[in-house]
C-alpha cells in the first residue's frame, strides 16, 4: 500500500496556533524530536500508518515534515497540553527545510483550515529538492521502525555522512571543482540521483561546493564525460563563475572513485538539452 503524504496548514499548538513563522520553524526542529516526547497531537482523526507522512504548512509555505511511525488515542497528558487533541502521531524523525517551498509550486489544490492537501511521492521528491538537501534527521532511541526504512530516507538526499565522509576522503577534503577546503561549505552530490544503495558508491559523486552543488543539480554546470572539463551555462558565462570553464576536475585519490563516465554523459545529454541554444558546449 503506498504512503500517504499530507500537508496540514498552520498545526495548531495552544488556541492561537503558530502566530510566527519562528514558532513553527522552532516547533519542527526542537520540541517534537529535542525537547519533546516524539508525541505529535493533532485536531483531526486521521489513521496514518508507519511510513506516512505529515508536511507543515505555515501562510502558505511548507516548512518541514515529520515522518510517522503510529498513531493512537491522546493520554490525558495530551489533552491537558492542548484540550482539542484527537489524535497522536508518534514521530519517528523530523525534517526541517533550509529552504521553505511555496505549495503552489507543489500543488494548484488549495489548503483550507481543518483540510489536508495530498501530495504523490514525485511532488514530495519535488519538496525535497527544492529544499536543497538540508534536512536535519532525529531519530527515535529505541524505535521499532525497521532501521532501513529510516537510512534509505537519509541516502535518499545529497550530503549524507557515509556518502560525504567518502567522498571526502577520495578528494581529499577539497572541492572537485574549486579546490575550496572549508569542510562545513563542502556537500556531497549525486552525478545519477539516487536510487538504492550502490547509488552511494564514490564514482558516482562529486565533492562539491554548496554553491558549486546547487549549479550542478539545477544543470547550469555541467563535467564533459570525456574531457573531465567543467561547462557553465552561458548564463554564467559572465559572472564571477567565468573563470571555472574549460576548467578540469581533480582527480580523486583512488581511481576506483572517478566518475562514472556513464553517469556523467547521463547528466551531459540532459545539461545540452537544457542549454541547446547555447554555443561552446564542449568544455572550450
Amino acid at each position: 500500500m503506498a504512503r500517504q503524504i499530507l500537508v496540514f496548514g498552520n498545526n495548531e499548538q495552544g488556541k492561537a496556533g503558530f502566530r510566527t513563522r519562528e514558532e513553527l520553524v522552532a516547533y519542527i526542529a526542537d520540541d517534537i524530536c529535542r525537547k519533546g516526547d516524539f508525541r505529535y497531537r493533532h485536531t483531526v482523526m486521521r489513521n496514518l500508518r508507519f511510513g506516512d507522512v505529515i508536511v507543515l504548512c505555515w501562510q502558505g509555505s511548507l516548512y518541514g515534515h515529520f515522518d510517522i511511525d503510529s498513531h493512537e488515542p491522546p493520554r490525558h497528558d495530551d489533552t491537558k497540553k492542548y484540550d482539542k487533541t484527537k489524535r497522536v502521531y508518534i514521530v519517528r524523525a523530523s525534517t526541517l527545510y533550509r529552504n521553505p517551498t511555496e505549495l503552489s509550486a507543489i500543488s494548484s489544490e488549495p489548503l483550507r483550515r481543518n483540510n489536508s492537501v495530498p501530495l504523490s511521492e514525485e511532488q514530495f521528491c519535488r519538496i525535497e529538492d527544492l529544499a536543497i538537501g538540508s534536512h536535519t534527521f532525529q531519530f527515535i532511541p529505541g524505535s521499532t521502525v525497521a532501521l532501513e526504512l529510516v537510512l534509505r530516507a537519509v541516502r535518499r538526499r545529497l550530503g549524507q555522512s557515509e556518502f560525504r565522509m567518502r567522498l571526502m576522503e577520495a578528494y581529499q577534503s577539497k572541492c572537485a571543482v574549486t579546490g575550496y577546503d572549508a569542510l562545513d561549505a563542502l556537500e556531497a552530490a549525486h552525478i545519477e540521483p539516487y536510487s538504492n544503495v550502490e547509488s552511494n558508491h564514490p564514482s558516482n559523486g562529486l565533492l562539491l561546493r554548496a554553491d558549486i552543488h546547487a549549479l550542478f543539480d539545477e544543470d547550469l554546470l555541467a563535467i564533459h564525460p570525456e574531457t573531465l572539463v567543467v561547462t557553465l551555462a552561458l548564463s554564467l558565462r559572465t559572472t564571477n563563475y567565468q573563470d571555472l570553464q574549460g576548467k578540469p576536475i581533480a582527480s580523486p585519490r583512488n581511481e576506483s572513485d572517478s566518475p562514472n563516465r556513464a553517469a556523467l554523459d547521463d547528466r551531459w545529454q540532459k545539461f545540452c538539452r537544457q542549454n541547446e541554444n547555447g554555443d561552446g558546449l564542449h568544455g572550450t
